[in-house]
């Protein structure tokens, strides 16, 4: 008998799961977020700050005592921000759209490229976003 032990990891792929990833685009220096189907807003964000070296945490248009930004993402309909983020400087990330849906989560490396999160909108219900599924498959030959 061969038995054959399978470990899969799947990060952040539970239904409602959602993605920030601070990423300097385009080789442009613009630090911005992209977002994962987060309430539906798949995309990049505005440019909150100029990259320097590998830091993000300098606002475009913000006062050097501003400890977040507002930041569009996902367009506009009929002429409203469909969706919007804020960064804090403690590298907290929050996703808003105008339906009042909220979801937030801290970077992993603050506000340095590269940097990410996820969350899960359910997780009172399910957990955690990460999760690990142990599979032992035993066959006969």
């Amino acid at each position: 008998m061969r038995s054959f032990n399978y470990l899969f990891f799947i990060g952040n792929v539970v239904t409602g799961s959602y993605l920030a990833i601070i990423q300097d685009t385009g080789g442009e220096n613009n630090c911005r977020v992209w977002s994962q189907n987060n309430h539906g807003c798949t995309g990049y964000s505005a440019t909150f700050a100029k990259l320097k070296g590998k830091d993000c945490s300098s606002f475009t248009g913000a006062g050097s005592d501003d400890k977040s930004v507002k930041i569009d993402i996902c367009g506009t309909e009929n002429g409203e921000q469909v969706a919007w983020v804020t960064v804090n400087k403690n590298g907290t990330v929050a996703f808003h759209n105008r339906e009042g849906d909220t979801s937030s989560c801290t970077l992993e490396n603050g506000l340095k490229v590269p940097s990410g999160c996820s969350i899960d909108d359910h997780a009172d219900l399910y957990g955690q976003s990460d999760l690990v599924l142990n599979y032992n498959r035993h066959v006969r030959f």
